[in-house]
């Protein structure tokens, strides 16, 4: 069997066919999310920022190339691997999570919402830290005499752009 056979006989499956196409769907709306730059953020200190310093090119592959832009979705998926990877350790760490994991569908279903929890509490983190850094790089991105108001509304925005993509794709795929 070769690859083309292998994708149409995919295709003919309604269920595997509708999770290829609500996948596409997302990658689709991500990379139209992705153009969609932060308020205030200056463009040219970004793309100077990012011609300087190789290792932000390897942490905008990790947020699927919105940090390059400082997209509403900068942070990619990276919030959500990480809450996921705490919650499977605190499985390990924690009686009392353990407990609640082997208490079937019902247990999985608190791990899952103390995730997403998590999931936001880490992209409100993360965004904080994003609006920090790009005020303290030279040149600034953002301006630096930013109020908490801007910053409150950058934090949300790029929480918002998260959740976006990512609210819907694990009780989905």
């Amino acid at each position: 069997m070769n690859l083309v056979e292998a994708i149409y006989n995919a295709l003919r499956l309604p269920e595997l066919r509708n999770k290829i196409l609500f996948t596409g769907a997302l990658l689709v709306i991500f990379r139209l999310f992705a153009n969609i730059s932060i308020p205030n953020a200056s463009q040219a200190a970004l793309s100077q920022l990012f011609n300087s310093q190789a290792l932000l090119g390897l942490l905008d592959l990790f947020s699927g190339g919105g940090l390059s832009t400082f997209s509403i979705v900068a942070m990619g998926v990276n919030p959500y691997i990480n809450a996921s990877i705490i919650m499977q350790l605190m499985t390990v760490i924690s009686e009392r999570v353990k407990e609640i994991s082997k208490e079937g569908e019902q247990g999985r279903r608190r791990i899952t919402r103390w995730t997403r929890y998590l999931t936001v509490a880490l992209a409100l983190g993360q965004a904080y830290g994003y609006t920090v850094l790009f005020q303290n790089v030279n040149p600034p991105i953002l301006p630096s005499n930013m109020d908490w108001f801007q910053r409150v509304t950058i934090m949300v925005t790029m929480t918002a752009g998260f959740a976006g993509i990512i609210g819907r794709a694990p009780r989905t795929i």
